[in-house]
């Protein structure tokens, strides 16, 4: 067999070793941001947090360029700067926020199954939470 079966529960930590094995093989001499980044896949979600917009640029263009070397396509990119989204081809942003205008409001996307309002840069916490338990649920 020269490829995974889809659906088969082995899939998540094949894909997440020739993640890793992307980064060790052609990433020699790693940008410092780069090396965070890598450590902040989840299966097959990046959540990375940079300091500037300049950063984010930075980290765009050589995480793209290193992913693609092992055959990665990272796609649906989302970010609370509109110019940092300008750096990614719109066919690999998130859906919300694909045709965005200077003046529009950043829509709200969904980060590991948490809802994050791009626009005030805040993970939402659902309503139901007026027990402890609750919101150890949420």
């Amino acid at each position: 067999m020269k490829v995974h079966v889809f659906g088969g529960v082995w899939r998540p930590s094949c894909a997440a070793f020739a993640l890793q094995r992307t980064f060790q093989d052609h990433g020699k001499f790693l940008h410092e941001e780069i090396q965070k980044a890598s450590r902040n896949f989840y299966v097959d979600d990046l959540l990375h947090s940079v300091e500037s917009p300049g950063k984010a640029t930075i980290v765009i263009h050589r995480l793209r360029k290193l992913l693609n070397k092992g055959g990665f396509r990272l796609t649906k990119w989302s970010c609370n700067q509109k110019r940092v989204l300008k750096e990614v081809p719109q066919s690999e942003q998130a859906m919300g926020v694909k045709e965005i205008l200077l003046g529009d409001k950043l829509p709200t996307e969904r980060a590991l199954g948490i809802l994050w309002d791009l626009e005030e840069d805040e993970l939402a916490v659902p309503k139901k939470t007026e027990t402890k338990r609750g919101l150890l649920r949420a």
